[in-house]
């Protein structure tokens, strides 16, 4: 099931987000690319809240992004990206998986990701997702 994050607010428009590698992601934007840390309950488990673990200035994306492999590197991370991130700005990395097993989907709408449940309700709307139909 996907959890929801809720993000520090981040400068810039986004150009590509990662899926969580442990128990960090990365969140690239024109303004910087941004290490952010998942908070975890006592059993491990993501609470949803998240802080800004490292800041790397923008010129730091490019250098570090492999899009061979979709991935961004930073220390011995490898994370996987999703968005705008590729040369002259196309979309790299492997698409998020449109449903998944437990019945929620994702839909592109614009520039927004609507992330519904099993009924088909929007559970999270995700903006500034560029390109898209």
């Amino acid at each position: 099931m996907w959890q929801p994050i809720a993000l520090p607010e981040l400068p810039g428009r986004l150009v590509a987000a990662s899926e969580p590698a442990g128990d960090k992601l990365a969140v690239w934007t024109d303004a910087g690319v941004f290490v952010v840390k998942l908070k975890l309950s006592r059993a491990g488990v993501p609470t949803g809240a998240a802080e800004i673990w490292e800041t790397l200035p923008p010129e730091r994306g490019p250098e570090r992004f492999d899009p061979a492999t979709g991935r961004f590197r930073w220390r011995e991370c490898r994370y996987l990206m999703h968005g705008e991130c590729g040369p002259g700005g196309a979309v790299d990395g492997p698409p998020l998986a449109a449903t998944r097993p437990d019945g929620q989907s994702l839909e592109r709408a614009g520039d927004r990701v609507l992330v519904r449940d099993a009924a088909g309700a929007v559970r999270q709307t995700i903006t500034g997702c560029g390109g898209g139909a």
